[in-house]
């Protein structure tokens, strides 16, 4: 069954929410989206990215599985907000990824290879940033 990408982004908030939760944080849904899905208790905004995997063919001798985020809007008004953390949940694998904005600059996208990448590391399930 194919689900469309509202359906998408609206399990992933509450997704998102539900491991806020039992993680001790009482998360609020900003119901006017601008850019802010989430605001913790501590005045922390957070957007909230979800993806389904995939095969990406690096080359015919590299395909790789991963995950897709997309940030449209990113360089027009996401990086403007006030939004401290992005949030990137990879369905499939259950990996939350915690990034700060400042580390993500003005891209327009991030690929997440299913192999352990160094860089990504300090992401993975990394809940005590939002402290």
């Amino acid at each position: 069954m194919e689900i469309n990408k509202m359906t998408l982004g609206a399990a992933g908030e509450l997704r998102v929410m539900s491991e806020l939760m039992l993680k001790g944080f009482n998360p609020a849904k900003s119901y006017l989206d601008g850019g802010i899905d989430l605001i913790l208790e501590n005045g922390k905004k957070i957007q909230v990215k979800t993806a389904r995997k995939f095969l990406k063919p690096l080359n015919r001798q590299q395909p790789q599985y991963g995950y897709t985020f997309t940030f449209q809007d990113w360089k027009n008004k996401a990086h403007k907000l006030n939004v401290d953390f992005i949030i990137c949940w990879c369905i499939e694998d259950n990996i939350f990824l915690i990034i700060p904005k400042l580390e993500l600059k003005a891209v327009g996208l991030i690929f997440i290879p299913l192999r352990n990448e160094t860089y990504l590391r300090k992401y993975i399930n990394n809940w005590d940033v939002l402290n």
